[in-house]
């Protein structure tokens, strides 16, 4: 066994000391693999304090190398302060498929995610999001789904289209996505996005809301 692969061992088994002390030399060497773990245990205090601007240091190294989930992590930790570079590294996390860029880049453009200091629609974008929350719905985001549920009941980005809206809150449902089942719920309870008044299946999404 490597040492890459002993200290990702004993990352796995939640060693983290111990794979902090494996990984750090081979980080300082240029192994993005260890430096992306670096900044992992950086990022959440896995071994050692928890402490940003490491993780930002170490996050950027495997980032640069193309790393999406470093990307997408790096861009996480930049956003509040400095959201042009975020949505940058977002946008290269997302080009590679990474779900959860997709889905923070949606929720930007469509005006979702709050980010300080952002002024009011600065990076408003309907087509850009409806865009993106299409690509992750299709790819089994239950997000996604109910994002675009949310935006063809209220015509942002597209005409208003209740069939469409249901379509897409009911996939996102039936992947036990409570936010959606909810809405279902009181949508038949008061007869809401073109749905008869159904107390049966309003208690059905209710009853399955709890579970969820």
């Amino acid at each position: 066994m490597s040492n890459l692969e002993e200290g990702l061992s004993a990352y796995e088994d939640s060693e983290f000391g111990k794979a902090f002390q494996i990984l750090m030399p081979l980080a300082e060497s240029g192994n993005p693999q260890a430096q992306k773990f670096i900044a992992y245990m950086y990022d959440f205090g896995q071994g050692v304090d928890l402490n940003w601007a490491e993780a930002i240091k170490w996050y950027r190294l495997p980032a640069q190398e193309g790393d999406p989930f470093a990307q997408n992590n790096l861009a996480t930790l930049l956003l509040d302060e400095f959201p042009e570079e975020a949505i940058k590294w977002y946008v290269l996390s997302g080009n590679q498929g990474c779900p959860f860029a997709l889905e923070t880049l949606a929720d930007i453009y469509s005006g979702h995610l709050s980010i300080s200091g952002m002024r009011e629609h600065q990076y408003r974008d309907d087509l850009k999001a409806i865009s993106l929350y299409m690509k992750t719905a299709q790819n089994g985001s239950p997000l996604g789904c109910h994002r675009l549920g949310e935006m063809y009941a209220a015509g942002q980005g597209v005409s208003p289209d209740f069939n469409q809206a249901v379509f897409w809150y009911r996939k996102a449902a039936e992947e036990n996505y409570e936010p959606s089942q909810k809405v279902l719920a009181t949508a038949y309870q008061q007869g809401l996005l073109g749905l008869p008044q159904d107390e049966e299946l309003a208690r059905y999404w209710l009853e399955r809301s709890q579970k969820s």
